[in-house]
């Protein structure tokens, strides 16, 4: 395969035609996933091995079948990291193409590209790179989720590396895919890829999560004073989506979370919230005591949310 690369990367730079681009974005794209879909199986069956205690002449045997055939993970990715590199710079080219498909795809296969690159070259290429990749999303209407998939790529990438100068640039990142998940809130019909692209926003805010917690918490609970509804409830949606799949990394966020929730908790027990927020935020208070997030102090301000806004009081009708 690295022999077939080499001789299809020199040829790159030279396609003009956007169908034709298009086609070789894709397919860089899907090299790149089926090269990080191995490493992950791999790693999964050696896993799974080290913990049922695989017979140990069937494992030796298939790790050696395994590394006579494909090669061990981590080389396999290494083999093709020079390639990588060469292949970016014409697919970041076309990030600039006329076609609208062509670019989206583009971006696409340039946050696959994010994951094999070493993480030298990817430093080198922040500064260019994020700012077109937001041009494009807040640009590109019809293919948007595919701009919001390499985003995510870009981030699973850079968040990786503790060394990545991603700092200055978050908090732009966050502000681009924002709208994507209060309006989840706002459908109450979506179709198929528009709920693909809030998926894929969510997923860059727990890829963010596993790096910058505290930034991403601090963000959420700053919407949540927003006075739009619309804020309140992107912000309440994405907060319980971190407490459910990023659990972990927010975890030791519990005293800060209850403590920036008391103003809305105290708002929705008094009956200054509206509809739509109070069942947004009972569905948050949900998975915070399912977390044991009411364990802390000023953890009981979420049971008195609940016991106001789901039982009926005395006198209601």
């Amino acid at each position: 395969l690295t022999d077939i690369l080499s001789r299809v990367i020199s040829v790159l730079p030279h396609i003009k035609t956007d169908i034709y681009r298009y086609a070789w974005a894709h397919a860089l794209r899907s090299f790149c996933e089926s090269v990080r879909e191995y490493i992950s199986a791999s790693t999964v069956t050696k896993t799974e091995c080290d913990v049922n205690g695989c017979n140990g002449d069937y494992v030796k045997n298939e790790r050696t079948t395994r590394s006579q055939t494909c090669g061990e993970p981590k080389i396999v990715q290494k083999n093709y990291v020079d390639q990588m590199e060469l292949a970016y710079e014409p697919v970041f080219s076309w990030l600039s193409a006329k076609d609208v498909k062509v670019r989206a795809e583009a971006a696409n296969c340039i946050g696959e590209l994010c994951l094999m690159i070493s993480p030298k070259r990817l430093v080198d290429e922040m500064r260019r790179l994020i700012p077109i990749l937001l041009n494009l999303h807040r640009k590109i209407n019809t293919d948007q989720h595919l701009v919001t998939q390499g985003l995510c790529r870009f981030l699973e990438s850079a968040c990786a590396d503790e060394n990545c100068p991603l700092d200055a640039y978050l908090e732009d990142i966050l502000n681009a895919l924002f709208p994507l998940v209060y309006s989840v809130a706002e459908q109450t019909v979506a179709s198929n890829i528009s709920m693909r692209n809030q998926s894929e926003a969510f997923r860059c805010f727990h890829v963010a999560a596993t790096r910058f917690a505290d930034k991403i918490v601090y963000y959420l609970l700053h919407k949540m004073q927003n006075v739009q509804d619309s804020s309140k409830l992107g912000a309440i949606n994405v907060l319980r989506h971190l407490l459910n799949s990023a659990g972990p990394y927010v975890e030791d966020k519990r005293s800060l979370v209850i403590l920036g929730l008391k103003p809305m908790l105290l708002a929705g027990s008094e009956g200054l919230l509206t509809i739509r927020v109070k069942k947004a935020m009972c569905q948050l208070c949900v998975a915070l005591a399912d977390h044991e997030y009411i364990d802390v102090e000023g953890g009981n301000n979420v049971i008195i949310f609940l016991v106001k806004n789901l039982i009926v009081q005395e006198g209601e009708t």
